[in-house]
């Protein structure tokens, strides 16, 4: 898998210190289901965190990795990690 890290906060977009890389796809089990993600999206929120613009971000900013549950738990995994965003959970079991 290709990644791309922020591998910390940066004054301005031309000195963001990326690390841009690739990762082994993990292992998953019999009743675990692994999605590739052709391409995602950079919230804009994150860009202003990352650039210091956004008061109040967690610090240190949070990453998830590993990001494979079982499916019919996808709703309630998406809801543990992005809490308040029930109303917004794509996947319901």
């Amino acid at each position: 898998m290709k990644t791309v890290r922020v591998m910390e906060k940066s004054a301005d977009i031309d000195s963001l210190n990326l690390h841009i890389g690739a990762q082994d796809a993990p292992d998953v089990d019999v009743a675990e289901c692994l999605v590739r993600v052709v391409s995602a999206a950079v919230n804009p929120s994150d860009v202003k965190a990352v650039l210091g613009f956004e008061h109040g971000t967690l610090k240190p900013f949070p990453i998830v990795e590993d990001f494979v549950f079982d499916l019919s738990d996808a709703a309630l995994a998406y809801q543990g990690v992005f809490r308040g965003a029930a109303n917004r959970v794509p996947l319901k079991p």
